[in-house]
């Protein structure tokens, strides 16, 4: 199929294909349930409701979709020290999603758990480096707020350049850093690229305000519902990513050209 931006039209092909698998319903919910200290930060945060602009992240979580709040000032929580744990496990079920999300889309069978194992490595190495950018900004933000101003346009700078990295490693079973040039690429020359990237920003901010409104405000059942409402939208959107991206790039693009290798 010929590539096209926009967004619904990828949102209904992506629903159609993937909606049958039950299965992909659980990552979603399992990677929201990873980070305990985002959904911690939620329940005792005092925002009662905002709008998230947000761009694929291969897994979508609650707070692809919802605003963690930012800490006031620089604090560990006791739970950090299971980020790792955490990274890898995210970067496991990343991995097994993607690769599972492709196939049934394309009336395919493929063992998710082999699937984690087999794209491990690349995938880890995306989650590490998203977690690692992330919490560089925000404690430049929480150490001053006019870091934080420059921190907010320069995080989604970069998920701009990125967001299709994820989806590139299964759809063209590239490597981290291949697929981060790959898409930093296709991120230079606009077009489709950037005009999905819009379209889901606005998708993002539509969702968000009124999921906001019920996760910030009904305690720990906002929290639920939030979770719940999340996951099937999640597999919708990042069922449409992956469609676009394999349109983008022919379909898997099994041959590499020149322009794919853009140096930073």
């Amino acid at each position: 199929m010929a590539v096209t931006s926009s967004l619904t039209t990828y949102l209904r092909r992506g629903w159609f294909r993937a909606s049958d698998d039950r299965l992909l319903f659980a990552f979603p919910l399992l990677a929201s349930l990873l980070y305990v200290d985002r959904l911690r930060r939620i329940l005792v945060g005092a925002d009662v409701a905002s709008i998230k602009f947000g761009f694929p992240t291969g897994l979508g979580t609650l707070d692809a979709f919802v605003n963690v709040p930012v800490p006031a000032g620089v604090t560990v929580s006791p739970l950090f020290v299971l980020a790792p744990v955490a990274l890898g496990a995210d970067a496991a079920l990343t991995a097994g999603y993607l690769s599972r999300l492709r196939a049934t889309m394309h009336s395919r069978e493929v063992d998710p758990v082999e699937a984690a194992r087999d794209r491990f490595v690349p995938m880890f190495g995306l989650v590490a480096l998203d977690f690692a950018i992330v919490l560089l900004l925000v404690l430049g933000g929480a150490a001053g707020s006019g870091l934080l101003i420059l921190a907010i346009p320069l995080l989604l700078v970069l998920a701009y350049l990125f967001y299709a990295a994820p989806y590139l490693v299964v759809v063209e079973d590239r490597g981290a850093v291949d697929a981060l040039r790959r898409s930093y690429g296709l991120a230079r020359q606009g077009g489709e690229y950037l005009s999905f990237a819009f379209q889901y920003l606005l998708f993002t901010a539509a969702v968000s305000f009124p999921l906001s409104v019920v996760v910030y405000n009904t305690g720990i059942v906002g929290i639920v519902v939030g979770l719940l409402a999340t996951t099937p939208l999640a597999v919708a959107a990042d069922a449409a990513t992956m469609l676009f991206v394999e349109d983008l790039v022919g379909a898997g693009g099994d041959a590499r050209t020149q322009s794919d290798w853009v140096e930073f």
